[in-house]
């Protein structure tokens, strides 16, 4: 069971056995993973009536599917590490490099930058994890993303079309 802070974990613990015991959340069993998980039958009935379409997350490393590394190289396979904290000539990716999901997988990391004084959204560099396929889908709705995030960071302008040729 994950839980964020440190020291007495029996509270949570506690309340989780209540609410199983209630039937109010059910034990989900994630793939081989030993950890549990739990949800409830209205989340599952919910899942099984929803027709997925893949959309594109450009994600912080703040956000709470990526904060728990250890979660999410268990969940997702997905190696990352926030690197601005790390000295430059022993980064790998970037100083502030973004992971992108498509659909239900990592597939890629996006090291972009502001650069507000000549009004571009420069895209430094994208990497692709192993056998990611890039369908016409991805690239139309990862386009948009690209010009959702230039013009929160306050520019009019891109250099996109350089990297998804």
């Amino acid at each position: 069971m994950f839980y964020l802070r440190k020291g007495d974990s029996k509270i949570p613990k506690q309340i989780i056995n209540k609410l199983a015991d209630e039937k109010k959340i059910i034990p989900l069993k994630v793939n081989n993973i030993e950890e549990e998980y739990y949800t409830t039958n209205g989340i599952l009935k919910q899942l099984k009536k929803r027709n997925y379409e893949k959309d594109v997350h450009i994600l912080s490393p703040f956000d709470n599917i990526v904060i728990q590394r250890k979660r999410l190289k268990t969940l997702f396979d997905f190696d990352y590490t926030i690197e601005c904290y790390v000295p430059a000539p022993k980064r790998k990716y970037g100083y502030y490099v973004l992971p992108i999901l498509y659909g239900e997988k990592f597939i890629g990391r996006l090291d972009a930058k502001a650069d507000r004084e000549n009004n571009l959204f420069r895209i430094i560099n994208l990497w692709w994890e192993e056998k990611t396929k890039l369908d016409k889908n991805f690239k139309q709705v990862f386009k948009k993303r690209i010009d959702e995030l230039m013009i929160f960071s306050g520019c009019e302008k891109n250099n996109f079309e350089k990297f998804l040729k």
